[in-house]
C-alpha cells in the first residue's frame, strides 16, 4: 500500500498536468489529493510537505491548514512553524501574525541567521525598528560568519541612523 506522501506526490503531478489542459478534470485529481490527506500517518513531516506543495500552488490557506495539522501532531515542530511564519510574513503580508511564529520556530530549533533576519524584518514591517535592530544584532552575535553578515551590518547602520 502506498503512503500518503507517495499518493500526494503522484496526485499533485497529475493535477498540475490536467489543470494545464482541462480545468474541469482537475476536480478528479483534487479528490486524490484529499484522499492522501486522510491517509497521512502520525508524521508531521508529511503534513509539512503537503503544506509546501500547497504553497507552490499559491493556495496559502490550504498550506496554513496543513502546517496546522503538523503542529497538532507535534506542537514544537520547528519546520512547520518556520513555514507558517514565512507565509504570514511574505505571502500574506502579515508581519504581526508572523512575529510570535518566528519566536516559536526559533525556540523549537529553527535557530538560524535566516530565521533571526526574518524576525527582525517582521518587527521592522510592524513599525518596531528598535526590536528589529535588536534581532539584527543577534544575527551577528550568533552567526558572525554567516553569508548575510555584511548585509545585516548595512541594515543595522541604516536603522541606527533612523533611530
Amino acid at each position: 500500500m502506498q503512503g500518503a506522501r507517495e499518493i500526494f506526490a503522484k496526485a499533485y503531478a497529475v493535477w498540475a498536468a490536467v489543470k494545464q489542459h482541462n480545468e474541469e478534470r482537475s476536480d478528479i485529481v483534487g479528490s486524490l489529493l484529499k484522499k492522501s490527506l486522510t491517509m497521512r500517518a502520525a508524521d508531521p513531516s508529511i503534513d509539512n510537505d503537503i503544506g509546501i506543495e500547497y504553497r507552490k500552488l499559491r493556495d496559502y490557506q490550504a498550506a496554513l491548514a496543513a502546517w496546522g495539522k503538523a503542529l497538532e501532531l507535534d506542537p514544537g515542530y520547528g519546520t512547520a512553524l518556520y513555514n507558517l511564519a514565512l507565509v504570514h510574513q511574505v505571502e500574506l503580508r502579515d508581519p504581526q501574525a508572523a512575529i510570535p511564529l518566528w519566536h516559536r520556530a526559533i525556540a523549537a530549533g529553527e535557530d538560524s541567521a535566516e530565521a533571526y533576519s526574518h524576525l527582525a524584518n517582521a518587527y521592522n514591517l510592524s513599525k518596531n525598528p528598535s526590536e528589529g535592530l535588536r534581532w539584527l544584532r543577534r544575527v551577528l552575535e550568533r552567526y558572525p560568519d554567516s553569508p548575510q553578515a555584511r548585509q545585516v551590518r548595512e541594515m543595522m547602520r541604516t536603522q541606527e541612523e533612523r533611530l
